[in-house]
């Protein structure tokens, strides 16, 4: 999706060695049911129809994430700009289907192995990168210019103010998430799914031995990323700047 998303998946795994050999706890992460990127804070957003005047652009940030946490993807869609809404919606699906396939596998290594390796392979910070789907979003204000408007809003009551750009499009605002999501990073979530799916499958067959990954974090920590390796290569690549002669 965005940079900081993309970025993060690198700067987990350069990370991860040194909390394995801590064995540090980490502060605990999203529940399960949140996965589904819950709305948090704001209060229930009102509907959206073609059949009402036309709503707000925080009531259509809203109504986004309220569609998002109830997985009526189809009706995203109608809230997105059109030639983008697909790209959008399909890495919404495909990084909750990872949150999910994240979560499971912790459950496992949480209850049979250890609660602290559970948390080093938390992933799911990576949901605080996705702009307005990210949970805990609160809405600071709003600013309409003609038909472009710009929502303010904070994740998890942090700084910086983010910013969301809605577009009037045939009276109704709709968001415009600009060039971020990348829709090369979809199948390598997806992949990257199918690994904790694997290990996790092997961990319940005994092909990998729970008992023997007990007390040993660092070995845990190289299963899974060998598993989940082939989505980690699929992930697109961004070019280093260029150097400005001195």
């Amino acid at each position: 999706m965005s940079s900081p998303a993309v970025c993060s998946w690198c700067a987990f795994w350069a990370d991860a060695p040194r909390r394995a050999g801590a064995r540090a706890v980490a502060r605990a992460g999203l529940l399960l049911a949140s996965l589904a990127l819950a709305v948090g804070c704001n209060p229930a957003p009102p509907t959206v129809n073609a059949g009402a005047s036309a709503p707000s652009p925080s009531a259509v940030v809203q109504a986004l994430r309220a569609h998002l946490a109830a997985r009526r993807y189809g009706q995203m869609s109608e809230l997105i700009l059109a030639e983008q809404a697909s790209a959008v919606v399909r890495y919404l699906m495909a990084m909750d289907d990872f949150l999910t396939a994240n979560a499971q596998l912790r459950e496992f290594i949480a209850a049979r192995i250890s609660d602290a390796d559970a948390h080093m392979l938390d992933f799911s910070h990576l949901a605080g990168n996705m702009d307005i789907f990210s949970p805990y979003v609160a809405i600071v204000s709003e600013h309409v210019e003609g038909d472009v408007a710009t929502v303010a809003y904070t994740i998890d009551q942090r700084l910086p103010v983010r910013h969301a750009r809605l577009l009037r499009v045939n009276g109704t605002w709709r968001y415009d998430p600009g060039a971020g999501y990348e829709p090369e990073i979809i199948p390598a979530v997806a992949e990257m799914a199918q690994g904790f799916r694997r290990t996790l499958a092997e961990l319940k067959s005994g092909k990998l031995d729970p008992e023997a990954l007990r007390g040993n974090s660092q070995r845990l920590f190289d299963e899974v990323r060998i598993r989940i390796q082939p989505g980690l290569k699929m992930m697109p690549t961004r070019a280093a700047p260029a150097q400005t002669a001195p």
